[in-house]
């Protein structure tokens, strides 16, 4: 609603062309501004990465506005025109409200009043474009009185304001009109008008098109230039006709959870049990159609009210629709070919029980690539299948695994080069939220490099497609980790751009377009995207039009199917949402320009590869590395897992890296810094560049895999990939001289209780006992709630180097052997002992690969308890009766100093643990109480900390040494209490007959016996993985068919089996 001051009105206009006298005008009514100051960069501040995810503030930021036009120092002054004396190049183009640093929001125009003024008169302010983040607020001032204001102007943008960030662009034309009697005009003197802006959301702006004064209450006609996109695009594309199809909505907010079901896993508990044996997709129905953009007429060539149709894409010579489809009320999507008409509907003769097969794409030869479940992988740090980048050789008749990704390989394309772009989701060693980049490869794996991203931390770049008629491509950025159905806005590359420069990112749609999929570039500068419901198409100026708005009943069911998950800040007891149908990949129906046909590289039939590395000194974070330091790589290969439980790394580790490595060996570097050696091909590889010592230099905080076959040559560690080889006056000093990996006498992965532990028992344990505990460190092999007591006291204290789920590439002897400081504690000085060879070297290959605490997939929810991140294997207290009792023995012993903030974890007993009312809730499964430090009250009632964690009070391994019972125990009777008066823990228990000692002491060693008969730890003899496991080793038919699922199998064994059967596995017999 308008205020309204003296009488005067505001009304808001766009019509028939002005008519009247015109006192003045700034700029041209086109709805452009490029007439006015211009400012370039402005889109910079639309993207960003985070440079610290752990240190400092964690929403520091990447990617920082380049003021190359002084904006700053231009809006740091009153910004005033002056009729008659200013150029239009001095009035900006732009009206900064919040954003950019600028604290300007007001801009004055200063005037003489006409003389022949007999009439009231209007003032108009042309907008060609505006933010959408929130309503903004304009109001006029007059001569320093307010004379009116608009409280809620919205353009209706839709998705989002484009021509700050492409100030030469044409937008859509608005006008604001305000009325000024003639009585408010200074008559003989000058006049200020001064258009002040408010806006609660940053950014918030709009852009100038006109200002004007006149007598007519009529804005100018202008052409609104989005009524020509449906024709240019047609003309682009060069047909009116386009495919889409349509699918329920997936099931989580990950983009990669719409296919399969999750792990499964039978807890007892509702609210976790829910997620798992979960089908992630939802049986909505689903279609495939055609739709007339002139005539709103659809043709349906698949009308599926129980399957679900996805990820279609046209043949070359536009016949033929290559999509995936899961039929009717199967489980799987399989890959089917129709033709463009509606007939021959085909299963490709590929497809496998069991197996997902989606997001195809023909290759010029006529071969097929596409994304897969076939390796039978599980996302390493949630319980989803995954896919990797499979291609069908048709006339060998044989599926190869183009990539060996541990995580996730998707959305891959077609590039005219004849390269294969495709989503990499890249977390070895790193955070497992901020690498989903856009990588290219050969069509037969060979050459795999990054395209886009990767160096620094961002978002999620997915469903990348090639521009026709430029170098380069469009795709669909999502904000994080999400991307549900890869939803986000619409961005763009064109080369020449280094992969690693993050201003390379140019967006197409608007500054709130985040619920957009799968772009598909048309051609001069057009392109069409979905937003579920509409087909759309955007102009090179990112103004949008919907072409197609598809009816409701495509949209209507009878069906209810709900996400699997609550959402972040929902609360316990909200019902997930319904899942809703959508429409994607809306694509002309039209031939189109095959690709080059890339000669293959790479020999399937092969199961090695070489590698020439040229200079291991040049590359990115390599300062101060002097050269004759390095003289080994160690190669690593990173491991996949069948199964995982939890959002989180553990109990592999605590906060660290989310794969396992088996150690290859090592390779020789020459003193030039170059190598050559052999690799097995099709697997996951890091290297780590060791010096005279052994220890590391630099680590590979990513991977790499080789196709079969091939030949790899390097420029450097980390080098930018821009970079050309670097020129050498002599030949390489290791060309010529192949080597082959040379085993290390290591068993790996490194289990760390049956490895590193025995080394802590030797040289360590005499200081770090129960009873001794030096500085608050034990370093016993006992099993706590969370972790083994050792591991996690050496973490807490900093005694590890590895990732730390931080963003990679750290500067040299900053990981693993590099840097531990665990490594000064096995020196004579500290442990009295001198370590044999062997055992240093052991310690340091476990840091190298990332010092994890369990080294078997097999022993994943086993041996924990089940306390957080769904992480352990049982909740104790529904199997003990002991609990009730050691919960008031706990409170009538500890209470009177450990009460309120300082109570005494005790969750191993609680009667009923958090998980949420209905269903997963991901508020209460990420707490982790297993590295709080124990507090009390001191006699003066101050809180004060001490050295122990919560996770070091428990021994479930040996309960009488839990230092719940052996701190407040009498020294007399085999404890550690002496008293007040000797600086020690007062004296609870004067005996071990004490009964509350009693209740404690026998909750635990029930605890203790409960897991050793369900859940053994994986060192027992006894030990069995979960039943989730035994059942997807059976399902790869890895396992017989007739093997228990409580069935006894080592951990190692188990993995190995795995491993091997991923080897055999890909390069296999289509059919």
């Amino acid at each position: 609603m308008a205020k309204i001051f003296w009488g005067l009105f505001i009304v808001m206009l766009s019509l028939n062309a002005a008519a009247g006298k015109e006192y003045f005008r700034i700029g041209k009514p086109d709805a452009m501004s490029s007439e006015f100051r211009t400012f370039s960069n402005l889109a910079d501040s639309r993207y960003y990465y985070q440079r610290s995810h752990l240190k400092g503030d964690a929403s520091e930021k990447g990617r920082a506005f380049r003021d190359i036009d002084n904006l700053k120092d231009f809006y740091s002054k009153p910004i005033v025109f002056e009729i008659g004396k200013s150029s239009e190049k001095e009035f900006p183009f732009i009206h900064i409200i919040r954003g950019w640093d600028v604290k300007k929001t007001s801009i004055s125009v200063k005037f003489k009043t006409p003389k022949e003024l007999s009439k009231d008169v209007f003032f108009r302010i042309g907008i060609s474009d505006m933010s959408a983040t929130a309503p903004i607020g304009i109001k006029l001032v007059l001569n320093s009185k307010e004379i009116g204001e608009l409280k809620n102007v919205n353009l209706n943008v839709g998705f989002g304001g484009t021509l700050a960030y492409r100030p030469q662009g044409k937008g859509v034309p608005h006008s604001l009109t305000f009325k000024i009697p003639t009585e408010l005009l200074k008559r003989d003197g000058e006049n200020t008008l001064e258009v002040v802006a408010d806006c609660k959301k940053s950014p918030s702006w709009f852009t100038y098109d006109y200002l004007e004064l006149s007598d007519s209450p009529k804005a100018p006609y202008i052409e609104d230039s989005r009524e020509a996109i449906l024709d240019g695009a047609i003309k682009a594309m060069g047909t009116e006709l386009v495919v889409f199809s349509t699918r329920g909505e997936g099931r989580d907010y990950h983009w990669y959870s719409n296919i399969g079901r999750t792990c499964w896993v039978k807890t007892g508990i509702p609210q976790i049990d829910a997620r798992f044996d979960c089908e992630m997709f939802s049986r909505l129905g689903g279609k495939l159609a055609v739709y007339n953009l002139r005539t709103g007429e659809i043709k349906y060539l698949i009308d599926d009210p129980d399957g679900c149709v996805r990820d279609h894409t046209m043949s070359f010579d536009g016949k033929k629709i290559l999509f995936s489809y899961r039929k009717g009320k199967s489980d799987t999507f399989h890959l089917y070919e129709i033709d463009s008409d509606g007939g021959n509907l085909v299963k490709l003769p590929i497809a496998r029980d069991g197996v997902d097969d989606i997001e195809p794409a023909y290759l010029p030869n006529g071969d097929i690539i596409f994304a897969s479940t076939r390796l039978g992988k599980t996302v390493q740090c949630f319980f989803m299948p995954v896919t990797d980048i499979h291609r069908w050789y048709r006339q060998e008749n044989k599926i190869a695994v183009l990539s060996q990704n541990p995580d996730v390989d998707s959305t891959p394309n077609i590039l005219p080069d004849g390269r294969i772009i495709y989503m990499r989701w890249d977390y070895n060693q790193r955070n497992q939220l901020a690498f989903h980049h856009l990588w290219v490869m050969n069509p037969d794996g060979s050459g795999d490099t990054v395209y886009f991203g990767n160096n620094k931390p961002g978002h999620l770049f997915i469903s990348p497609a090639p521009i026709p008629d430029e170098n380069g491509v469009v795709f669909t950025l999502n904000w994080g980790h999400s991307g549900r159905d890869h939803m986000g806005e619409i961005a763009k590359l064109v080369q020449p751009f280094d992969p690693s420069n993050p201003y390379a990112l140019e967006f197409i749609s608007g500054d709130i377009g985040m619920s957009l999929n799968r772009p598909q570039p048309l051609g001069n500068g057009y392109v069409m995207a979905s937003d579920k419901r509409n087909i759309i198409i955007f102009n090179k100026d990112g103004q949008y039009k919907i072409v197609g708005r598809l009816p409701d009943e495509i949209f209507k069911t009878d069906k209810t199917v709900r996400m699997s998950v609550v959402g972040w800040k929902n609360g316990h007891d909200k019902i997930p949402r319904a899942c809703r149908v959508i429409m994607q990949g809306a694509m002309p129906l039209k031939p189109h320009v095959p690709s080059v046909v890339r000669p293959d590289f790479s020999d399937i039939e092969k199961k090695t590869a070489t590698v020439f590395l040229q200079d291991v000194y040049h590359g990115r974070n390599m300062e101060g590395v002097e050269r004759g330091t390095i003289e080994k790589l160690l190669v690593l290969q990173v491991l996949p897992t069948p199964v995982h439980y939890n959002g989180g790394s553990n109990p592999l580790n605590r906060l660290g890296g989310f794969a396992l490595e088996r150690i290859l060996g090592t390779v020789p570097v020459e003193p030039d810094g170059s190598a050559f050696f052999e690799v097995p091909s099709q697997r996951a590889l890091a290297f780590v560049a060791l010096d005279k010592n052994s220890n590391a230099v630099k680590r590979m905080q990513s991977f790499v895999s080789f196709a079969p076959g091939s030949n790899t040559s390097c420029i450097g560690c980390h080098e930018f990939r821009a970079e050309a080889p670097l020129p050498k006056k002599n030949n390489p000093m290791a060309y010529a001289k192949l080597s082959k990996i040379k085993p290390l006498d290591i068993e790996s992965p490194i289990d760390y209780r049956t490895q590193i532990q025995p080394l802590l028992d030797k040289y360590c344990i005499k200081c770090h006992d129960y009873k001794t505990h030096s500085a608050g460190i034990l370093l016993d092999g006992g099993l706590g709630a969370n972790f083994i007591h050792s591991y996690i006291a050496l973490d807490e204290r900093g005694q590890m180097c590895t990732g730390r789920n931080e963003f990679g590439d750290m500067p040299p002897y900053a990981f693993g052997s590099g840097s531990s400081l665990i490594l000064e504690k096995f020196k004579k000085s500290h442990c009295g002992a001198e370590p044999s060879e062997k055992e240093i070297e052991t310690l340091k290959r476990w840091l190298d690969t990332g010092a994890m605490q369990v080294g078997f997939y097999a022993a994943l929810n086993t041996g924990f308890l089940h306390t957080y991140l769904q992480g352990g294997a049982i909740r104790l207290e529904d199997e003990n009766p002991e609990n009730k009792a050691a919960l008031d023995a706990v409170e009538n012993t500890c209470g009177k100093c450990h009460a309120n903030g300082s109570a005494i974890p005790r969750r191993p007993f609680e009667p009923k643990q958090n998980y949420g009312e209905t269903i997963f809730d991901y508020r209460t499964a990420f707490e982790n109480p297993a590295v709080e430090k124990i507090k009390y009250s001191d006699s003066s009632g101050k809180l004060k900390e001490s050295k122990i964690i919560s996770d070091l009070l428990y021994n479930f391994s040996e309960p009488e040494k839990s230092l719940i019972l052996t701190i407040p125990l009498a020294k007399s009777a085999g404890g550690t209490a002496e008293g007040a008066d000797k600086k020690s823990h007062p004296i609870i228990f004067k005996d071990k007959s004490d009964k509350n000692y009693a209740a404690i002491l026998s909750a635990i060693t029930a605890a203790s016996e409960v897991l050793k008969e369900k859940s053994p730890f994986c060192d027992s003899l006894n030990f069995r993985p979960t039943p989730g496991y035994i059942k997807k080793l059976k399902d790869l038919k890895i396992l017989p068919s007739d093997f228990p699922l409580n069935g006894k199998i080592g951990a190692r064994e188990a993995d190995s089996m795995y491993f091997e059967w991923l080897d055999k596995n890909s390069v296999v017999e289509a059919n």
